[in-house]
């Protein structure tokens, strides 16, 4: 069933074939410090009559620390205390450990993300942790005492979706406009006058994983004329809910979203369901002249099953802002592919106000709680999902 269907739309079994191009299937120490830099985020803020207290001790390598040292001075709900600033479970003292009732955290491969094993014991409480990254898995990796645990997790949910959209696009005009031959035309000093097959708001884009990031994506796309095609949980609630999206499929029939679709954006989350979500099977089932893209997390895909289809020229192409390892060792066979493969470096995302985006996100959730507890708060984490 599509939109406008869904009054009378039946949940097809995994085994039911496509019908149409798209279908709903089911499946599966002190607060003071010196201001050593700017952070325009008053008006982001809203008015606060910070009837909460927290005291907070925050988790950042030195680089990141003039900026939230700043922000955290002259920003912050008044009632709320920040105690120390470190980079390791060290930079702490016992006393405020045994005070911190928040922690805030940076990029868990720049700090001691081992601070909660490490001094968990020192943390009664501990209340709220609260991530300026997306990604969350080092928080709830098996054997972390937060998993279990009654502290509330957050993130930075939608900080950084407009710059990975916008990435998505650029990658969707890379292939469809097709610019590799049109810049290879140029420095071969060829007049290669051409036609394009159609344009981009003829094509189909599927998004797997449709959080804030691949709804951002989404936008952007229906923006431009495209199909909007997307996995969920609930596919018939998408559908009612959101007007974005004309197509929804279960998670165990992503195989369908692929082969309806002219390019698929991957933004799912790193947690044990999403681990090779995507392999072999599904990208045979995409169209030659589909387009694959992982924005997300490069374990969430069986990365040789793809470049396999790249090689044998199954689909067009790829988009790839993360790779399983990061970073790809020397001489990997990607490096070496043509311009079917579109690569970057996990940086689709960086910018060079992204820790102000950051924390402009987490200062709005700091002044939510403060006048309406958690309750007001709309990125909280469930942890044993890992988003």
């Amino acid at each position: 069933a599509r939109r406008g269907d869904l009054p009378e739309a039946r949940m097809l079994t995994s085994s039911a074939p496509l019908r149409s191009a798209g279908q709903v299937v089911r499946g599966r120490t002190s607060p003071r410090f010196p201001r050593t830099a700017r952070l325009q985020t008053t008006r982001e803020l809203p008015s606060c009559t910070c009837t909460m207290s927290l005291k907070l001790i925050v988790l950042m390598p030195s680089k990141m620390r003039p900026l939230v040292q700043e922000a955290f001075t002259s920003k912050l709900p008044q009632s709320f205390e920040v105690l120390n600033v470190g980079g390791q479970v060290e930079d702490f003292t016992e006393e405020q450990l045994l005070q911190c009732q928040a922690i805030v955290t940076g990029p868990p491969n720049t700090i001691d993300m081992d601070i909660f094993q490490k001094a968990w014991h020192l943390l009664p409480n501990l209340v709220w942790v609260h991530s300026l990254t997306t990604g969350v898995n080092r928080h709830v990796a098996p054997g972390s005492p937060l998993l279990d645990s009654d502290i509330v997790l957050t993130n930075a949910k939608g900080a950084f979706s407009v710059p990975l959209a916008e990435y998505a696009m650029a990658s969707v005009l890379y292939f469809q406009k097709e610019l590799p031959r049109r810049e290879a035309s140029k420095k071969a000093g060829v007049w290669d006058h051409f036609a394009l097959p159609c344009t981009v708001s003829e094509q189909h884009f599927g998004v797997v994983g449709y959080g804030d990031i691949g709804r951002e994506c989404a936008k952007l796309a229906r923006a431009f004329g495209m199909t909007i095609h997307a996995t969920s949980r609930n596919p018939e609630a998408l559908l009612q809910k959101d007007s974005l999206v004309s197509y929804a499929y279960g998670f165990d029939q992503i195989g369908d979203l692929m082969a309806a679709c002219d390019y698929v954006c991957m933004v799912t989350p790193l947690v044990p369901a999403t681990v090779k979500l995507v392999g072999a099977a599904e990208f045979n089932r995409m169209k030659p002249t589909g387009v694959f893209m992982n924005l997300g997390r490069g374990q969430c895909i069986d990365q040789d099953a793809l470049v396999k289809v790249l090689q044998d020229k199954k689909i067009k192409g790829a988009a790839l802002d993360v790779t399983d390892p990061e970073p790809l060792p020397d001489g990997h066979v990607m490096y070496s592919m043509g311009p079917e493969l579109l690569l970057s470096a996990h940086s689709a995302d960086v910018t060079a106000n992204m820790t102000e985006m950051a924390l402009k996100q987490c200062l709005r959730s700091m002044h939510t709680y403060a006048e309406h507890g958690f309750g007001g708060l709309d990125n909280i984490v469930d942890k044993k999902k890992g988003y």
